[in-house]
């Protein structure tokens, strides 16, 4: 489905048929169904629809589809290989950005990684910060849009990560007490 989901950026309307599709609504699928994706949004399901007029039509075969998966946490578009530094940009070692380090800044729509997500199904995903010296904050997130290059974000700063307790009580002066009381200030 998400190869499709990339196809239909590119083309007007395009029309999955044939499918066992899992819609999530119930727990039965819809056998035989058409998915119609116009403008790279699903217009209409349905069991035996006919396809629009001037649709791309894909044969599913009864191969099985569903909705694309999202990921809630991840560092996908912000790291390549996690073993080396230099491709890492998830996370701050230095400075004093703290919560105003945003990642979209960094985000890498050609990561090889984005690819073999997309391929298993990926079609959104949250990339997070993790790490910053200036507790408790470690940054702003982004929602990802997948499958639909060259762009890959699809809204920046959607929510403010921090570190609270545990280990990251040494950044905020070795106390779990500290490192709430700099998020209430800061709030």
């Amino acid at each position: 489905w998400s190869a499709v989901a990339g196809a239909a950026a590119s083309r007007d309307t395009i029309a999955i048929v044939h499918a066992r599709l899992y819609t999530m609504e119930t727990t039965e699928p819809i056998e035989d169904a058409t998915i119609v994706v116009r403008d790279g949004r699903v217009q209409a399901v349905g069991a035996a629809l006919a396809p629009p007029v001037g649709a791309k039509v894909v044969d599913a075969a009864g191969h099985i589809v569903t909705p694309g998966f999202m990921s809630a946490g991840t560092q996908l578009g912000l790291v390549e290989i996690a073993s080396l530094p230099d491709t890492r940009d998830y996370s701050l070692v230095t400075g004093t950005l703290g919560a105003a380090f945003d990642v979209q800044y960094a985000l890498n729509a050609n990561s090889t990684l984005v690819t073999l997500a997309v391929d298993d199904g990926l079609t959104r995903a949250i990339a997070f910060p993790d790490g910053s010296p200036v507790a408790p904050f470690l940054g702003q997130a982004a929602v990802l849009q997948l499958g639909t290059p060259p762009d890959l974000l699809e809204r920046a700063r959607v929510a403010m990560f921090v570190r609270v307790g545990g280990w990251a009580a040494g950044a905020a002066g070795g106390s779990r007490s500290a490192s709430w009381i700099l998020l209430r200030n800061a709030l």
